[in-house]
């Protein structure tokens, strides 16, 4: 069975430099705490309270934040590389320069979210709420967007995953994304039946 740790405890291990990778804070409140570099790699997160707080840098990489609450969480250059983060609240969350490769983002909401420069080549954005966010010059590379839930935003200079036909998309400042995402996954559609044949 894993050690539970009290928010106290927590907090006195990151003001004493201590490695928080693969530490048990499911279901825990962290909210309002400033965690800047910490690491927390591997750590299970889930349903964790960190809303407002400050993880600026931190290394979260394969770490299970699924169902966690991240609003208006600082989450600037974070490495989020494969971690779970399905079903995950991130509205209005700064994710700005953050390392989402291989991320699993499915049915997580990012309304109001900026990940303005964020790498998502490869993460999983299945049927993710993304309203009113910020995706300039965002790499979506590989990315799974099937089921996407878009409205409004910028997305100025955003990198589509190819289509089968092996072309690039980027979005310039005057297309409109749900179009892009539209005709982006009829392509596939129709590049995948005329394989079948």
């Amino acid at each position: 069975m894993a050690t539970k740790f009290t928010r106290k405890q927590i907090l006195t291990f990151v003001m004493q430099k201590k490695d928080l990778k693969g530490i048990d804070l499911s279901g825990g409140n962290i909210s309002g705490c400033k965690f800047t570099g910490a690491n927390f790699s591997g750590a299970n997160l889930k349903e964790a309270n960190l809303s407002h707080s400050d993880l600026e840098g931190a290394h979260l990489s394969g770490a299970d934040l699924s169902g966690a609450n991240l609003g208006s969480v600082n989450l600037k250059g974070a490495d989020l590389q494969g971690a779970n983060l399905t079903e995950a609240n991130l509205v209005m969350a700064d994710l700005t320069n953050a390392k989402l490769n291989e991320a699993k983002l499915e049915k997580s909401n990012l309304a109001r979210a900026n990940l303005s420069e964020a790498d998502l080549r490869g993460a999983n954005l299945q049927h993710a709420t993304i309203f009113e966010a910020r995706f300039k010059g965002v790499d979506l590379g590989q990315a799974k967007l099937e089921g996407v839930i878009l409205s409004e935003g910028d997305f100025e200079g955003t990198q589509l995953p190819e289509t089968h036909s092996g072309e690039k998309q980027r979005i310039g400042k005057k297309r409109n994304f749900s179009e892009v995402i539209r005709t982006w996954a009829e392509e596939r559609l129709k590049s995948h039946l005329q394989k079948k044949g």
